[in-house]
Formats: structure tokens, sequence, C-alpha cells
């Protein structure tokens, strides 16, 4: 089974972040929101945009894609 990895910029309520959210689910079915929002803010990459304006939490999420 290959792993394809998925890197977005953070955007709240977004449709890439409701499809990462249901892949942690998929593995941690009986996780609370406040817990799969902290694991993906745990996740993403901190520091790896560009130009992001002032108050950007400059976060990239990423999602294990099986």
């Amino acid at each position: 089974m290959s792993v394809t990895r998925t890197r977005v910029p953070h955007r709240a309520g977004g449709p890439t972040a409701a499809l990462t959210a249901a892949l942690c689910l998929a593995d941690h079915s009986t996780a609370a929101p406040t817990e799969v929002s902290k694991a993906l803010v745990e996740r993403a990459a901190t520091g790896k945009m560009s130009d992001v304006g002032p108050g950007s939490p400059n976060k990239l999420l990423q999602a294990d894609n099986p």
C-alpha cells in the first residue's frame, strides 16, 4: 500500500480540513471533536509558508492518505 502525503494551507472549515478530520476519525472513531482538532493542529507543519500576512497561524495541514 502506498501513502500520499497532502499538504495544504490551514483554512478553518475548508474541504481539505474536513477530509483530513475524516481520515483522522477513521483511525480514531471515538475521538471527540476537540481531540481531532488538536491532533490536526499538532501535526501541521509550522513556518513552511511565505507571505502569509499578519495574524496567520502559518500552519500547513498534513494528511496521510492511504
